[in-house]
């Protein structure tokens, strides 16, 4: 697995979200990941909070795209931005049905802040959309950063029975 490759990627990846998620809220979309990540952890609602979740989401970003690199190398034995994407809606879902625990750990919500809800359905069809959408994009960008896979793997599967 090529470790740097995938984090680099990752990183790219984050930050192709949050701009997307920019443009949205410039839009009108009340959706800010930086500002809910970060203030879970500060109990603040400010731009240092905004700044903590930025970091944390590219941390995050950082650390699936290396799941992503062993998806690509192990299962797919190939990376591209179409099976990029689709882990990326898979990613979705997985972290979507997880978004129904943010009232439970988040002290904000739903007092400070409105409850995300799964798949990001809070904020209406839109936000399900913008929330696969975004995840759709990272995986895109990952598959295509982290191509080629390791030829070694490939000429493995061929010498294969």
């Amino acid at each position: 697995m090529q470790v740097g490759k995938a984090i680099v990627a990752g990183l790219m990846g984050a930050m192709a979200m949050t701009a997307v998620l920019a443009v949205a809220r410039i839009l009108g979309s009340p959706v800010n990941l930086g500002e809910m990540l970060g203030s879970m952890i500060t109990g603040e609602l400010d731009s240092a909070s905004w700044l903590v979740g930025f970091a944390l989401h590219l941390l995050a970003g950082a650390g699936f795209a290396l799941a992503y690199a062993a998806m690509f190398e192990y299962s797919a034995h190939r990376a591209s931005a179409g099976v990029g994407a689709l882990y990326g809606l898979g990613h979705a879902v997985l972290s979507g049905l997880m978004l129904g625990a943010v009232p439970l750990l988040h002290p904000l919500v739903p007092d400070e802040l409105p409850e995300p809800g799964l798949l990001l359905s809070g904020h209406g069809a839109l936000g399900v959309l913008l929330f696969a959408g975004v995840h759709v994009l990272y995986g895109a960008v990952v598959g295509s950063m982290y191509a080629p896979v390791k030829a070694e793997h490939r000429r493995a599967l061929r010498a294969l029975p």
